[in-house]
């Protein structure tokens, strides 16, 4: 169980999400933090995809996951106008540095 709660505080040091981690904001989004809404509705997604697979979830796969859209948003993003790649860089620009 150790270990999975040392590979959860992988985000932590940008982001405090565990700050997050309530019900209501898990159930209904956060008002301020883009991130912090995109990263909960990407870990429902995988979850539930996971579940219908029957697959073990882990952290790494949430992990790619999370990294995966972040590479497509990145590529939309630099074909798109500037005004959208600022968007791009000040939503994933906490995380950047650990997913890019």
């Amino acid at each position: 169980m150790e270990s999975h709660v040392s590979q959860a505080h992988v985000l932590s040091p940008c982001i405090d999400l565990f700050s997050y981690l309530t019900r209501n904001n898990v159930f209904w989004g956060v008002e301020a933090s883009k991130i912090v809404n995109h990263i909960f509705l990407l870990t429902k997604q995988y979850i539930f995809r996971q579940r219908c697979i029957e697959t073990k979830c882990s952290t790494e796969g949430l992990l790619v996951e999370i990294q995966d859209t972040y590479n497509i948003e990145m590529h939309i993003a630099k074909r798109s106008k500037q005004k959208q790649y600022e968007e791009f860089e000040e939503k994933w620009g906490v995380l950047e540095r650990l997913i890019s």
